[in-house]
C-alpha cells in the first residue's frame, strides 16, 4: 500500500481498493492504522505520504496551501504588486499567481505553464540552493537560443558564480531576462534545510523602478522567512 501511494501519490479509499484488490473495510483498517504510526497523512478523502517521514519534498509542495499564507498575503498588502510561488520540477519552474495587485485578492492561478528555470528570479533561487554539479546540469540541459533575451545567461561558469552570489544575498532578481519589460525580485523557501519553493514580486519595469527596488527586495526577502516559519510550522505539527 505504502509503494502504492509512492507511486501514484494520492489516492482516496476506493481507488487504493479497486488498486491492491481487497475489500474497502479491511482497506481503512490498514489506512487508519498507516496514519495512527504517521507512515500516512489524510487530506479529506485522500491519502498520501506523511512528507515528513519520506523526506519527500513534492509532497509538501503539494499540501501547502500557498493562497492561504498569511505572510504572502501581508507582502501583497505592502508592497502592492502582483505576487507568485516557484516550484521546481525537473529543469523547469512553474509559477503560480497567489496575490492580484489590482483587485488586492489571493488567487491560485497557474500563469504560462513550465519555464527554464535558469531564465527566471523564481528558478534561479531555487537553483542556488542545490548542489553546483546539479545546477550545472540542469544549465546546459535547458539552454534553448529560440528563448533567450538580451539579459539572458549563456555562460556556465558565469551563470555558477551569479548561482553563489544568489545564495549569499538570499534573493535573485529577473531585469527582462525571461520577458522584455518585466522585472521579478524572488526568494527561497524552505521546509528543514532543503528548499521548496520561491515567491515572487513582479511588475512591469516601468512600474519598478530602481529606487524602490532595494525596499522591495527587503520586503519579500522577509516574507519567505516568515513563509518558512509558517511551513514549518504546519509540517511540524503533522509529525
Amino acid at each position: 500500500m505504502l509503494d502504492l501511494l509512492k507511486e501514484q501519490q494520492r489516492l482516496n479509499l476506493t481507488e487504493i481498493s479497486n488498486r491492491i484488490e481487497v475489500n474497502k473495510t479491511t482497506v481503512f483498517r490498514l489506512l487508519h492504522t498507516l496514519e495512527e504510526m504517521n507512515y500516512i497523512i489524510k487530506l479529506g478523502r485522500d491519502y498520501e505520504l506523511h512528507p515528513m517521514l519520506f523526506n519527500d519534498i513534492q509532497a509538501v509542495r503539494r499540501t501547502i496551501k500557498w493562497s492561504k499564507l498569511q505572510a504572502l498575503g501581508r507582502l501583497g498588502a505592502e508592497c502592492g504588486k502582483d505576487l507568485f510561488v516557484g516550484t521546481l520540477h525537473g529543469r523547469d519552474v512553474i509559477v503560480r499567481q497567489v496575490y492580484e495587485a489590482n483587485t488586492g485578492q489571493m488567487v491560485d492561478r497557474e500563469t504560462s505553464g513550465s519555464v527554464p528555470a535558469y531564465q527566471t528570479a523564481v528558478g534561479k533561487v531555487i537553483l542556488a540552493q542545490l548542489e553546483r554539479s546539479e545546477q550545472l546540469e540542469l544549465f546546459l540541459s535547458s539552454i534553448d537560443p529560440m528563448q533567450i533575451t538580451d539579459q539572458t545567461f549563456t555562460d556556465p561558469d558565469l551563470f555558477l558564480r551569479h548561482l553563489e552570489v544568489i545564495k549569499q544575498q538570499r534573493y535573485a532578481a529577473d531585469y527582462e531576462e525571461f520577458r522584455k519589460g518585466v522585472q521579478c525580485i524572488s526568494s527561497p523557501v524552505f521546509s528543514g534545510n532543503k528548499v521548496v519553493a520561491s515567491i515572487a514580486a513582479a511588475d512591469y519595469s516601468d512600474f519598478m523602478p530602481k529606487h524602490e527596488m532595494r525596499s522591495l527586495t527587503r520586503k519579500v526577502i522577509y516574507a519567505a522567512e516568515e513563509i518558512t516559519k509558517e511551513i514549518n510550522t504546519y509540517v511540524n505539527a503533522m509529525e
